[in-house]
């Protein structure tokens, strides 16, 4: 089993991760968060279902959140090939708010592991999508660039970055 393993003290139920499969796609779709949704298809057109299995395909590591026995989140990395930097990503449903703690502590184990394969990770995040800004800055991130009207999708969007330590 993957991560997850620490437990805030105050969250007495533990959630985990596993490899994703196609079938976790199909569950996360209708429940995304409405915030992952606008953004996926503000950034290509794409429907929840379509950004995970587009996700899960290119992924070098894809990983479903489970909490109470359901899927709540996806999430990953996948390699740029041109520069060898890592593009990592976030899907969730609302529920991820139930293991907040726990997340936070490890999507920062998470990522400081994944940094160690790639020089540089970066990837675009909707404006309006403050809780993800929000984790993100918490991670350790930088925002470089706004761009208005993201890939003509009419939301001002976000580069953000985090470089390996030497």
């Amino acid at each position: 089993m993957g991560g997850l393993l620490y437990a805030a003290i105050t969250e007495t139920i533990m959630a985990f991760y596993r490899a994703s499969t196609v079938e976790d796609c199909e569950t996360l779709a209708p429940i995304m968060r409405k915030a992952d949704a606008r953004e996926v298809y503000a950034s290509g057109g794409y429907t929840p279902l379509d950004a995970l299995l587009l996700s899960l395909e290119c992924a070098t590591e894809c990983n479903t959140i489970i909490h109470d026995d359901k899927v709540i989140g996806m999430f990953g990395v996948g390699d740029c090939e041109e520069s060898g930097n890592g593009i990592p990503w976030m899907l969730a449903s609302e529920e991820i708010n139930d293991i907040s703690l726990q997340f936070l502590r490890e999507s920062r184990y998470w990522i400081k592991r994944v940094q160690k394969n790639y020089p540089l990770l970066y990837n675009y995040v909707a404006a309006e999508n403050t809780v993800a800004v929000q984790w993100l800055r918490f991670l350790g991130f930088k925002f470089i660039r706004e761009i208005e009207d993201f890939m003509d999708g009419g939301l001002t969007f976000y580069e953000f970055v985090r470089i390996k330590d030497v």
